[in-house]
Protein backbone atom coordinates (compact mmCIF):
# COMPACT_ATOMS: atom_id res chain seq x y z
CA UNK A 1 0.00 0.00 0.00
CA UNK A 2 1.63 3.62 -0.81
CA UNK A 3 1.93 6.12 1.25
CA UNK A 4 0.15 9.05 0.59
CA UNK A 5 2.71 12.72 0.31
CA UNK A 6 0.51 15.18 2.50
CA UNK A 7 -1.23 17.43 0.26
CA UNK A 8 -0.85 15.19 -2.75
CA UNK A 9 -2.93 13.15 -4.69
CA UNK A 10 -1.63 10.22 -5.95
CA UNK A 11 -2.36 8.86 -8.94
CA UNK A 12 -3.36 5.16 -10.20
CA UNK A 13 -0.56 2.88 -9.74
CA UNK A 14 -2.40 0.70 -12.69
CA UNK A 15 -3.23 3.75 -14.94
CA UNK A 16 -0.45 6.28 -14.11
CA UNK A 17 -2.94 8.83 -14.27
CA UNK A 18 -2.97 12.13 -12.54
CA UNK A 19 -4.53 15.43 -12.10
CA UNK A 20 -1.49 17.40 -12.75
CA UNK A 21 -0.13 17.44 -16.36
CA UNK A 22 3.49 18.03 -14.97
CA UNK A 23 2.96 15.34 -12.51
CA UNK A 24 4.98 11.78 -12.53
CA UNK A 25 5.07 9.06 -10.70
CA UNK A 26 8.12 8.05 -8.82
CA UNK A 27 9.30 5.26 -6.52
CA UNK A 28 12.09 6.47 -3.45
CA UNK A 29 15.40 5.70 -4.89
CA UNK A 30 16.39 5.38 -0.79
CA UNK A 31 13.64 2.67 -0.01
CA UNK A 32 14.72 1.61 3.06
CA UNK A 33 14.50 4.78 4.71
CA UNK A 34 10.73 5.90 3.29
CA UNK A 35 9.07 2.40 1.75
CA UNK A 36 6.39 4.65 -0.40
CA UNK A 37 5.44 5.25 -3.73
CA UNK A 38 4.79 9.03 -3.82
CA UNK A 39 4.13 11.91 -6.59
CA UNK A 40 6.54 14.62 -7.62
CA UNK A 41 5.47 17.39 -8.48
CA UNK A 42 7.50 19.46 -11.37
CA UNK A 43 6.70 22.70 -10.74
CA UNK A 44 9.68 25.24 -8.90
CA UNK A 45 9.35 24.70 -5.48
CA UNK A 46 7.95 27.33 -3.14
CA UNK A 47 10.81 29.79 -0.56
CA UNK A 48 10.79 28.20 2.56
CA UNK A 49 12.47 24.54 1.81
CA UNK A 50 13.66 24.87 5.29
CA UNK A 51 10.10 23.66 6.28
CA UNK A 52 9.79 21.72 3.27
CA UNK A 53 12.96 19.76 4.12
CA UNK A 54 11.63 19.33 7.88
CA UNK A 55 8.61 18.57 7.43
CA UNK A 56 9.96 15.23 5.00
CA UNK A 57 12.25 14.21 7.34
CA UNK A 58 8.98 14.17 9.96
CA UNK A 59 7.15 12.14 7.29
CA UNK A 60 10.29 9.66 7.17
CA UNK A 61 10.02 9.29 11.23
CA UNK A 62 6.34 8.81 11.25
CA UNK A 63 6.48 6.23 8.34
CA UNK A 64 9.54 4.58 10.76
CA UNK A 65 7.19 4.83 13.83
CA UNK A 66 4.35 2.80 11.61
CA UNK A 67 6.45 0.13 10.76
CA UNK A 68 7.59 -0.56 14.08
CA UNK A 69 4.03 -0.58 15.13
CA UNK A 70 3.14 -2.93 12.41
CA UNK A 71 6.16 -5.24 13.07
CA UNK A 72 5.21 -5.24 16.91
CA UNK A 73 1.80 -5.98 16.15
CA UNK A 74 2.54 -8.85 13.69
CA UNK A 75 2.37 -12.49 14.50
CA UNK A 76 3.76 -14.28 11.31
CA UNK A 77 7.47 -13.06 11.86
CA UNK A 78 8.94 -16.07 11.09
CA UNK A 79 10.34 -15.36 7.53
CA UNK A 80 11.30 -11.56 8.98
CA UNK A 81 13.69 -13.09 11.08
CA UNK A 82 15.18 -16.01 9.02
CA UNK A 83 15.90 -13.06 6.29
CA UNK A 84 17.29 -11.00 9.09
CA UNK A 85 19.56 -13.20 10.66
CA UNK A 86 20.74 -14.11 7.29
CA UNK A 87 21.77 -11.04 6.23
CA UNK A 88 23.41 -9.87 9.40
CA UNK A 89 25.75 -12.80 9.45
CA UNK A 90 26.45 -11.65 5.87
CA UNK A 91 27.03 -7.86 7.29
CA UNK A 92 28.88 -9.36 10.57
CA UNK A 93 30.94 -11.26 8.79
CA UNK A 94 32.24 -9.07 6.41
CA UNK A 95 32.52 -6.41 8.25
CA UNK A 96 34.90 -8.70 10.71
CA UNK A 97 37.03 -9.31 8.14
CA UNK A 98 37.71 -5.83 7.08
CA UNK A 99 37.86 -4.81 10.42
CA UNK A 100 40.21 -7.20 11.81
CA UNK A 101 42.54 -6.92 8.11
CA UNK A 102 44.58 -3.85 9.32
CA UNK A 103 45.38 -5.45 12.50
CA UNK A 104 45.96 -9.42 11.20
CA UNK A 105 48.66 -7.40 8.50
CA UNK A 106 51.15 -6.92 11.19
CA UNK A 107 51.07 -10.07 12.13
CA UNK A 108 50.63 -12.24 8.65
CA UNK A 109 53.01 -12.56 6.02
CA UNK A 110 51.71 -11.14 2.37
CA UNK A 111 51.34 -14.76 0.67
CA UNK A 112 48.76 -15.49 3.80
CA UNK A 113 47.25 -12.43 3.43
CA UNK A 114 46.52 -12.76 -0.71
CA UNK A 115 44.39 -16.11 0.54
CA UNK A 116 42.13 -13.51 3.33
CA UNK A 117 42.28 -11.48 -0.18
CA UNK A 118 40.54 -13.98 -1.82
CA UNK A 119 38.07 -15.19 1.02
CA UNK A 120 37.14 -11.11 1.12
CA UNK A 121 36.21 -11.53 -2.88
CA UNK A 122 34.21 -14.72 -1.67
CA UNK A 123 32.01 -12.45 0.29
CA UNK A 124 31.80 -9.74 -1.89
CA UNK A 125 30.16 -12.30 -4.09
CA UNK A 126 27.25 -13.45 -1.18
CA UNK A 127 26.46 -10.11 0.33
CA UNK A 128 24.72 -8.24 -2.20
CA UNK A 129 22.55 -11.49 -3.09
CA UNK A 130 21.16 -11.25 0.31
CA UNK A 131 20.82 -7.65 0.41
CA UNK A 132 18.83 -7.72 -2.85
CA UNK A 133 16.32 -10.63 -1.74
CA UNK A 134 16.29 -8.46 1.66
CA UNK A 135 15.63 -4.87 -0.07
CA UNK A 136 13.14 -6.92 -2.51
CA UNK A 137 11.09 -8.36 0.63
CA UNK A 138 10.98 -5.27 2.13
CA UNK A 139 9.06 -3.64 -0.51
CA UNK A 140 5.45 -2.64 -0.39
CA UNK A 141 5.28 -1.09 -3.75
CA UNK A 142 2.22 -2.25 -6.51
CA UNK A 143 4.34 -2.78 -9.17
CA UNK A 144 7.53 -5.34 -10.18
CA UNK A 145 8.99 -2.43 -11.96
CA UNK A 146 9.52 -0.64 -9.33
CA UNK A 147 10.46 -3.01 -7.46
CA UNK A 148 13.35 -4.35 -9.11
CA UNK A 149 14.41 -0.82 -9.84
CA UNK A 150 15.07 -0.77 -5.55
CA UNK A 151 16.60 -4.27 -5.50
CA UNK A 152 19.09 -3.16 -8.84
CA UNK A 153 19.98 0.28 -6.83
CA UNK A 154 20.54 -1.53 -3.61
CA UNK A 155 22.61 -3.57 -5.76
CA UNK A 156 24.84 -0.62 -7.21
CA UNK A 157 25.00 0.55 -3.69
CA UNK A 158 26.81 -2.66 -2.53
CA UNK A 159 29.36 -2.74 -5.22
CA UNK A 160 30.52 0.85 -5.08
CA UNK A 161 31.06 0.64 -1.04
CA UNK A 162 32.83 -3.43 -1.64
CA UNK A 163 34.63 -1.87 -4.30
CA UNK A 164 36.16 1.12 -2.18
CA UNK A 165 36.25 -0.88 0.96
CA UNK A 166 38.42 -3.47 -1.10
CA UNK A 167 40.72 -1.12 -2.72
CA UNK A 168 41.34 0.61 0.45
CA UNK A 169 41.74 -2.75 2.51
CA UNK A 170 44.58 -4.52 -0.72
CA UNK A 171 46.27 -1.22 -0.13
CA UNK A 172 46.44 -1.13 3.62
CA UNK A 173 47.39 -4.85 3.75
CA UNK A 174 50.14 -4.91 0.95
CA UNK A 175 52.07 -2.03 1.59
CA UNK A 176 52.55 -2.89 4.99
CA UNK A 177 55.63 -0.28 5.17
CA UNK A 178 53.15 2.78 4.23
CA UNK A 179 52.57 4.88 7.26
CA UNK A 180 49.74 7.07 5.70
CA UNK A 181 46.39 6.87 6.73
CA UNK A 182 44.33 4.68 4.52
CA UNK A 183 41.70 2.93 6.67
CA UNK A 184 39.80 6.24 7.92
CA UNK A 185 39.35 6.88 4.50
CA UNK A 186 36.48 4.27 4.12
CA UNK A 187 35.59 5.34 7.47
CA UNK A 188 34.51 8.83 5.44
CA UNK A 189 32.78 7.49 2.60
CA UNK A 190 30.82 5.21 4.83
CA UNK A 191 29.41 8.14 6.54
CA UNK A 192 28.86 10.35 3.42
CA UNK A 193 27.30 7.94 1.91
CA UNK A 194 24.93 7.52 4.73
CA UNK A 195 24.39 11.12 5.06
CA UNK A 196 23.88 11.42 0.92
CA UNK A 197 21.77 9.03 0.97
CA UNK A 198 19.04 11.22 3.25
CA UNK A 199 19.83 14.48 1.74
CA UNK A 200 19.24 12.50 -2.21
CA UNK A 201 15.83 11.20 -0.50
CA UNK A 202 14.97 14.71 0.12
CA UNK A 203 16.01 16.48 -2.78
CA UNK A 204 13.76 14.03 -4.86
CA UNK A 205 11.06 13.95 -2.31
CA UNK A 206 10.61 17.68 -3.67
CA UNK A 207 11.27 17.11 -7.07
CA UNK A 208 15.03 18.46 -7.42
CA UNK A 209 16.85 15.45 -9.33
CA UNK A 210 19.30 17.22 -10.62
CA UNK A 211 20.66 18.60 -7.65
CA UNK A 212 20.96 15.24 -5.87
CA UNK A 213 22.98 14.16 -8.80
CA UNK A 214 25.24 17.23 -8.26
CA UNK A 215 25.00 16.80 -4.68
CA UNK A 216 26.26 12.78 -4.97
CA UNK A 217 28.59 13.18 -7.15
CA UNK A 218 30.50 16.54 -7.54
CA UNK A 219 30.03 17.23 -3.71
CA UNK A 220 31.81 13.58 -2.96
CA UNK A 221 34.52 14.24 -5.09
CA UNK A 222 36.02 17.64 -4.37
CA UNK A 223 35.76 16.16 -0.18
CA UNK A 224 37.83 13.30 -1.14
CA UNK A 225 40.13 15.24 -2.69
CA UNK A 226 40.65 17.70 0.17
CA UNK A 227 40.63 15.70 2.88
CA UNK A 228 43.22 13.63 1.29
CA UNK A 229 45.97 16.38 1.63
CA UNK A 230 44.58 17.25 5.11
CA UNK A 231 45.42 13.47 6.08
CA UNK A 232 48.65 13.71 4.39
CA UNK A 233 49.77 16.58 5.74
CA UNK A 234 48.59 16.16 9.66
CA UNK A 235 48.29 12.43 10.35
CA UNK A 236 51.16 9.98 10.68
CA UNK A 237 49.62 6.70 11.33
CA UNK A 238 46.65 5.01 10.28
CA UNK A 239 45.70 3.82 13.74
CA UNK A 240 45.14 7.32 15.24
CA UNK A 241 41.85 6.62 13.52
CA UNK A 242 40.92 2.96 13.80
CA UNK A 243 38.00 4.24 16.33
CA UNK A 244 36.56 6.42 13.81
CA UNK A 245 36.31 3.46 11.55
CA UNK A 246 34.92 1.35 14.48
CA UNK A 247 32.51 3.90 15.24
CA UNK A 248 30.94 4.42 11.60
CA UNK A 249 30.99 0.87 10.86
CA UNK A 250 29.12 0.17 14.31
CA UNK A 251 26.58 2.73 13.39
CA UNK A 252 26.05 1.23 9.51
CA UNK A 253 25.54 -1.54 10.95
CA UNK A 254 23.00 -0.15 13.79
CA UNK A 255 21.10 1.67 10.70
CA UNK A 256 20.84 -1.64 9.10
CA UNK A 257 19.49 -3.43 12.17
CA UNK A 258 16.63 -0.59 13.02
CA UNK A 259 15.60 -0.98 9.36
CA UNK A 260 15.36 -4.93 9.40
CA UNK A 261 13.48 -4.92 12.37
CA UNK A 262 11.12 -1.66 11.34
CA UNK A 263 8.94 -3.74 8.41
CA UNK A 264 7.07 -6.93 8.79
CA UNK A 265 8.41 -9.09 5.74
CA UNK A 266 6.34 -11.34 3.98
CA UNK A 267 8.58 -13.06 1.13
CA UNK A 268 6.68 -15.31 -0.39
CA UNK A 269 3.75 -12.33 -1.03
CA UNK A 270 6.66 -10.01 -2.42
CA UNK A 271 8.28 -12.47 -4.59
CA UNK A 272 4.36 -13.84 -6.12
CA UNK A 273 3.76 -10.41 -6.75
CA UNK A 274 6.95 -9.71 -8.50
CA UNK A 275 7.74 -12.77 -10.28
CA UNK A 276 10.05 -15.91 -8.95
CA UNK A 277 11.28 -15.86 -12.27
CA UNK A 278 12.11 -12.39 -12.54
CA UNK A 279 13.30 -12.09 -9.51
CA UNK A 280 15.81 -15.54 -9.59
CA UNK A 281 17.38 -13.28 -12.92
CA UNK A 282 17.37 -10.27 -11.01
CA UNK A 283 19.55 -11.63 -8.85
CA UNK A 284 22.27 -14.00 -10.43
CA UNK A 285 22.37 -10.89 -12.71
CA UNK A 286 23.38 -8.94 -9.93
CA UNK A 287 26.02 -11.61 -8.59
CA UNK A 288 27.55 -11.81 -11.84
CA UNK A 289 28.36 -8.24 -11.42
CA UNK A 290 30.01 -8.33 -8.58
CA UNK A 291 31.89 -11.24 -9.75
CA UNK A 292 33.11 -8.92 -12.97
CA UNK A 293 34.59 -6.90 -9.72
CA UNK A 294 36.14 -9.85 -7.85
CA UNK A 295 37.69 -11.82 -10.61
CA UNK A 296 40.40 -9.42 -11.48
CA UNK A 297 41.57 -9.48 -7.62
CA UNK A 298 41.60 -12.96 -7.49
CA UNK A 299 43.31 -13.55 -11.58
CA UNK A 300 46.09 -10.96 -10.29
CA UNK A 301 46.73 -13.01 -7.11
CA UNK A 302 46.92 -16.28 -9.28
CA UNK A 303 48.86 -15.36 -11.96
CA UNK A 304 50.58 -12.32 -10.91
CA UNK A 305 52.09 -11.13 -7.57
CA UNK A 306 50.64 -9.71 -4.59
CA UNK A 307 51.52 -6.35 -5.48
CA UNK A 308 49.78 -6.68 -8.51
CA UNK A 309 46.48 -6.51 -6.73
CA UNK A 310 46.61 -3.40 -4.73
CA UNK A 311 47.89 -1.63 -7.38
CA UNK A 312 45.39 -2.23 -9.74
CA UNK A 313 42.51 -2.03 -6.77
CA UNK A 314 43.95 2.21 -6.13
CA UNK A 315 44.14 2.71 -9.85
CA UNK A 316 40.91 1.48 -10.93
CA UNK A 317 39.38 3.24 -7.68
CA UNK A 318 41.05 6.37 -8.48
CA UNK A 319 39.54 5.81 -12.47
CA UNK A 320 35.81 5.20 -10.83
CA UNK A 321 35.67 8.39 -8.79
CA UNK A 322 34.73 9.61 -12.54
CA UNK A 323 31.54 7.54 -12.48
CA UNK A 324 30.45 9.16 -9.87
CA UNK A 325 28.37 11.35 -11.32
CA UNK A 326 27.16 7.96 -13.48
CA UNK A 327 26.74 6.36 -10.49
CA UNK A 328 23.96 8.71 -8.83
CA UNK A 329 22.39 9.19 -12.38
CA UNK A 330 21.58 5.27 -12.24
CA UNK A 331 20.30 5.36 -8.73
CA UNK A 332 17.59 8.05 -9.90
CA UNK A 333 16.06 7.25 -13.55
CA UNK A 334 15.57 3.09 -13.18
CA UNK A 335 11.70 4.02 -11.61
CA UNK A 336 11.13 6.11 -14.65
CA UNK A 337 12.13 4.08 -17.21
CA UNK A 338 9.75 1.29 -15.29
CA UNK A 339 6.97 3.38 -14.89
CA UNK A 340 7.11 5.07 -18.48
CA UNK A 341 7.30 1.91 -20.39
CA UNK A 342 4.66 0.26 -17.94
CA UNK A 343 2.40 3.01 -19.47
CA UNK A 344 3.46 3.10 -23.10
CA UNK A 345 4.71 6.63 -23.14
CA UNK A 346 8.10 5.04 -25.37
CA UNK A 347 8.25 8.91 -26.93
CA UNK A 348 8.55 10.30 -23.40
CA UNK A 349 10.91 7.41 -22.41
CA UNK A 350 13.40 7.89 -25.34
CA UNK A 351 13.43 11.48 -24.05
CA UNK A 352 14.73 10.51 -20.34
CA UNK A 353 17.18 8.07 -21.77
CA UNK A 354 19.19 10.52 -23.80
CA UNK A 355 18.34 12.96 -21.16
CA UNK A 356 20.19 10.79 -19.05
CA UNK A 357 22.86 9.62 -20.80
CA UNK A 358 23.69 13.45 -22.40
CA UNK A 359 23.95 14.65 -18.05
CA UNK A 360 25.69 11.58 -17.30
CA UNK A 361 28.21 12.27 -19.90
CA UNK A 362 28.67 16.00 -19.43
CA UNK A 363 29.22 14.95 -15.89
CA UNK A 364 31.74 12.13 -16.60
CA UNK A 365 34.03 14.42 -18.41
CA UNK A 366 34.75 17.33 -16.02
CA UNK A 367 35.30 14.27 -13.54
CA UNK A 368 37.76 12.53 -15.96
CA UNK A 369 39.23 15.54 -16.42
CA UNK A 370 39.57 16.24 -12.27
CA UNK A 371 40.55 12.59 -11.77
CA UNK A 372 43.57 12.99 -14.25
CA UNK A 373 44.72 16.39 -12.80
CA UNK A 374 44.68 15.02 -9.28
CA UNK A 375 45.57 11.02 -9.84
CA UNK A 376 48.89 11.39 -8.94
CA UNK A 377 48.42 13.09 -5.62
CA UNK A 378 45.74 10.68 -4.50
CA UNK A 379 48.28 7.44 -5.70
CA UNK A 380 50.93 9.01 -3.81
CA UNK A 381 48.34 8.99 -0.73
CA UNK A 382 47.69 5.27 -1.21
CA UNK A 383 51.87 5.06 -0.83
CA UNK A 384 52.83 4.84 -4.83
CA UNK A 385 55.13 7.70 -6.08
CA UNK A 386 54.08 6.60 -9.70
CA UNK A 387 51.27 6.35 -11.36
CA UNK A 388 50.45 3.66 -14.26
CA UNK A 389 49.15 6.30 -17.10
CA UNK A 390 48.52 3.36 -19.62
CA UNK A 391 46.76 1.28 -17.28
CA UNK A 392 44.80 4.29 -15.97
CA UNK A 393 44.12 5.43 -19.42
CA UNK A 394 42.52 2.17 -20.45
CA UNK A 395 40.18 1.83 -17.72
CA UNK A 396 39.35 5.48 -18.24
CA UNK A 397 38.14 4.10 -21.72
CA UNK A 398 36.07 1.16 -20.32
CA UNK A 399 34.58 4.25 -18.14
CA UNK A 400 33.31 6.43 -20.59
CA UNK A 401 31.67 3.28 -22.94
CA UNK A 402 30.00 2.57 -19.81
CA UNK A 403 28.77 5.84 -19.11
CA UNK A 404 28.14 7.00 -22.95
CA UNK A 405 26.04 3.92 -23.08
CA UNK A 406 23.83 5.51 -20.79
CA UNK A 407 21.23 3.67 -18.87
CA UNK A 408 21.00 0.39 -21.74
CA UNK A 409 21.66 -2.10 -18.55
CA UNK A 410 19.20 -0.86 -16.53
CA UNK A 411 16.47 -0.46 -19.15
CA UNK A 412 16.73 -4.00 -20.12
CA UNK A 413 15.91 -4.57 -16.74
CA UNK A 414 13.26 -2.83 -15.69
CA UNK A 415 11.28 -3.42 -18.99
CA UNK A 416 11.00 -7.16 -18.38
CA UNK A 417 14.14 -8.48 -20.37
CA UNK A 418 16.21 -9.88 -17.54
CA UNK A 419 16.90 -13.02 -18.82
CA UNK A 420 18.97 -11.15 -21.90
CA UNK A 421 20.76 -9.08 -19.21
CA UNK A 422 21.92 -11.74 -17.61
CA UNK A 423 23.05 -14.47 -20.85
CA UNK A 424 25.03 -10.49 -21.78
CA UNK A 425 26.67 -10.19 -18.36
CA UNK A 426 27.86 -13.76 -18.28
CA UNK A 427 29.46 -13.58 -21.96
CA UNK A 428 30.83 -10.49 -19.95
CA UNK A 429 32.39 -12.27 -17.58
CA UNK A 430 33.65 -14.80 -18.95
CA UNK A 431 35.01 -12.45 -21.31
CA UNK A 432 37.09 -10.66 -18.68
CA UNK A 433 38.34 -13.94 -17.04
CA UNK A 434 39.42 -15.30 -20.02
CA UNK A 435 41.44 -12.26 -21.32
CA UNK A 436 42.68 -11.69 -17.65
CA UNK A 437 44.44 -15.24 -17.69
CA UNK A 438 45.79 -14.53 -21.23
CA UNK A 439 47.20 -11.31 -20.36
CA UNK A 440 48.10 -11.35 -17.43
CA UNK A 441 51.53 -13.45 -16.90
CA UNK A 442 52.90 -11.22 -19.82
CA UNK A 443 51.21 -8.00 -18.87
CA UNK A 444 50.56 -7.76 -15.33
CA UNK A 445 47.96 -4.82 -14.35
CA UNK A 446 47.50 -3.56 -17.68
CA UNK A 447 46.53 -7.42 -18.95
CA UNK A 448 43.55 -6.83 -16.27
CA UNK A 449 43.20 -3.38 -17.60
CA UNK A 450 42.55 -4.83 -21.25
CA UNK A 451 40.34 -7.57 -20.17
CA UNK A 452 37.91 -5.41 -17.77
CA UNK A 453 37.68 -2.54 -20.58
CA UNK A 454 36.76 -5.04 -23.26
CA UNK A 455 34.45 -6.83 -21.06
CA UNK A 456 32.50 -3.68 -20.87
CA UNK A 457 32.65 -2.76 -24.12
CA UNK A 458 31.13 -5.42 -25.06
CA UNK A 459 28.59 -6.29 -23.02
CA UNK A 460 27.18 -2.50 -23.63
CA UNK A 461 27.30 -2.99 -27.37
CA UNK A 462 25.23 -6.45 -26.95
CA UNK A 463 22.71 -4.22 -24.64
CA UNK A 464 22.63 -1.82 -26.74
CA UNK A 465 21.84 -3.89 -29.51
CA UNK A 466 19.55 -6.04 -27.40
CA UNK A 467 17.14 -2.99 -26.71
CA UNK A 468 16.82 -1.35 -30.52
CA UNK A 469 15.89 -5.12 -31.85
CA UNK A 470 13.23 -5.83 -28.60
CA UNK A 471 12.02 -1.72 -27.95
CA UNK A 472 13.08 0.13 -30.33
CA UNK A 473 14.79 2.50 -27.72
CA UNK A 474 18.28 3.86 -28.42
CA UNK A 475 20.32 4.28 -25.10
CA UNK A 476 23.56 6.48 -24.40
CA UNK A 477 24.62 9.71 -26.70
CA UNK A 478 24.67 7.45 -29.63
CA UNK A 479 20.91 8.95 -29.63
CA UNK A 480 22.48 11.49 -31.39
CA UNK A 481 23.42 9.43 -34.53
CA UNK A 482 20.60 7.53 -34.52
CA UNK A 483 18.49 10.29 -36.18
CA UNK A 484 15.41 11.76 -34.84
CA UNK A 485 13.05 10.34 -37.75
CA UNK A 486 14.05 6.82 -36.68
CA UNK A 487 13.01 7.42 -33.09
CA UNK A 488 10.16 8.84 -34.24
CA UNK A 489 8.97 5.83 -36.45
CA UNK A 490 10.39 3.57 -33.38
CA UNK A 491 7.72 5.22 -30.79
CA UNK A 492 4.95 5.57 -33.14
CA UNK A 493 5.42 1.61 -33.70
CA UNK A 494 5.72 1.26 -30.27
CA UNK A 495 2.81 2.82 -28.92
CA UNK A 496 0.46 1.06 -31.78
Amino acid sequence: MARRVPGRPIADPHTGSSPASKRICLALVDSDLCGWQAEFDLQPLAANQREKCMAAIVSVLKAARQDLSLYARSRNRSPSLWLTGTTMICFVSTGSMYFLAPILSTYIDSKSLSKFLYILSIMNLITPLCLIGLDTALLKLDNAGTALASAWRHAVFAICVSGVAGAILDSAIMDQGNDKPIMPILSIIMALICILRLITSILKLEGRTEQAVVTGSIIPAALLVLLSYRWQADIKSAAELFYIYAAAFALCITYGSLILVSRSINFKSVAQKIGRQQLVYFGFFSVSLVANESIDRVVLGTFGNVDDVARFAVISAIANLSLLGHVCISQIFPPVIAQMFRRGDYRSLQSVLFASSAFGTTIFVVSAASSFVFAPSLEGLFGWSKLEWLTFGVLMVGNFINVSTGLCGFLLNMTGLERFALCINIISVAINTTVSIILVPAFGVLGVAIATTSAIIIANILMLITSVIKHRLVSGVLFVFAGYGFLSTSSSSNSK
